[in-house]
């Protein structure tokens, strides 16, 4: 279980060459929580890749669905290694097993999903993901149709939460 609790929006600004205009890039970053039956405590997580490098600290501490590849690195500590200190820091402290109070405080603030991954291959994710709210649900055949599924969820999210605010369509005032 994913639970979305706030995105935030920044603008990235940089300037490219002598003379060039500065560029502002709108940058989105999802923050929240996630459960898992077999842990007693909800992990927190920072934008989809630190999402993503969580799930798979779990799926590999429970050895499935079992990692089709494995990761490496050649020369300094690379992916492989961070990915290592992070199993190392978030699991050991998650040894209780689950229980209802974790999940208490019910669902996330903008979206919650239900994710189920039947397998890792091809350096990649399978499996289903269902929006809870919006009683959605799609087959992903990759980490990457997943997160844009997420990101298209808490788009329409964004969406409705600024015509509830405004009471009309298009969230701007004239």
């Amino acid at each position: 279980m994913i639970c979305v609790n706030a995105v935030t929006e920044t603008t990235i600004s940089g300037c490219f060459g002598e003379g060039a205009l500065a560029d502002g890039v709108p940058l989105r970053t999802a923050s929240g929580e996630f459960y898992n039956g077999g842990f007693a405590e909800k992990l927190p997580f920072t934008g989809f890749y630190d999402l993503v490098m969580k799930l798979d600290a779990v799926f590999d501490y429970f050895s499935f669905p079992q990692r089709g590849t494995q990761l490496r690195t050649v020369g300094k500590p690379g992916p492989a290694a961070r990915f290592a200190q992070m199993k190392e820091d978030v699991l050991p402290r998650l040894a209780q097993q689950w229980n209802e109070r974790v999940m208490q405080n019910g669902w996330g603030r903008c979206a919650t999903f239900s994710v189920h991954v039947y397998a890792r291959q091809n350096s990649s994710w399978q499996g289903r993901v269902r929006w809870l709210e919006g009683k959605r649900e799609e087959s992903f055949r990759s980490v990457l149709e997943l997160t844009c599924f997420l990101e298209s969820v808490l788009d329409i999210e964004e969406r409705s939460l600024r015509i509830e605010e405004t009471g009309r369509h298009g969230g701007t005032e004239e």
